[in-house]
């Protein structure tokens, strides 16, 4: 689950995620990083693409799901400037509909 978190939400991004540690944020950084200085983005991107297809298809659907209803409390918490109690508010909200 941690590792599908983070194709969605950490890869590319300048700002840390909200479920995984910054150290090892930063680590998976760096490989995605070297990575793209290998090969170039646009693989890296269609890799990163292809493994999260893979883990939303191999993952419990509930897992999944949950994933999507976290990534866009946080999205919108960005947004709006959210305290940490709303995000969760609107999370739950999103996963009893």
């Amino acid at each position: 689950g941690g590792a599908f978190y983070y194709l969605r939400e950490g890869v590319g991004s300048k700002k840390t995620t909200a479920l995984i540690p910054k150290s090892i944020e930063d680590q998976l950084d760096h490989v995605i990083e070297a990575l793209n200085q290998k090969f170039g983005h646009e693989w890296v991107d269609k890799g990163v693409q292809f493994l999260q297809k893979v883990l939303a298809s191999t993952l419990p659907r509930a897992l999944v799901t949950l994933i999507d209803v976290v990534v866009q409390a946080e999205k919108l918490g960005v947004q709006n400037k959210w305290k940490g109690w709303q995000k969760r508010h609107h999370a739950v909200s999103l996963a009893t509909q």
